[in-house]
């Protein structure tokens, strides 16, 4: 396997693995949080429920992971440039799916 740095390259290259990598991150995060919320508050009694607690918690964590790097990827191919307004751009877009897999419409 080959040792992977997200801050090797500039931002605008290498955008799938980056992607691939931040959604791996933020998928073993979100692995842990909803490891957390069964142990400490949701205490499902069914497996079906202990699989439905973790999607609901992986499944967000790893979309944010993958559209703040898809969106930071490709605002610093437009912009042309490596700085951190193309992290804060795509830091909103993450942020926004968190609160659209919250919406209780």
């Amino acid at each position: 396997m080959v040792w992977f740095s997200y801050f090797d390259k500039p931002d605008g290259e290498d955008c799938f693995q980056k992607i691939w990598f931040a959604t791996k991150k933020l998928s073993a995060i979100g692995a842990c949080v909803a490891v957390l919320d069964q142990i400490a508050v949701t205490h499902p009694p069914t497996n079906f429920d202990k699989m439905a607690r973790a999607g609901h918690w992986i499944l967000p964590f790893a979309a944010m992971g993958a559209v703040a790097a898809a969106v930071t990827c490709s605002i610093a191919t437009i912009r042309q440039k490596d700085d951190y307004v193309n992290y804060l751009i795509g830091g909103f877009a993450g942020g926004s799916i968190w609160e659209i897999g919250r919406a209780h419409v």
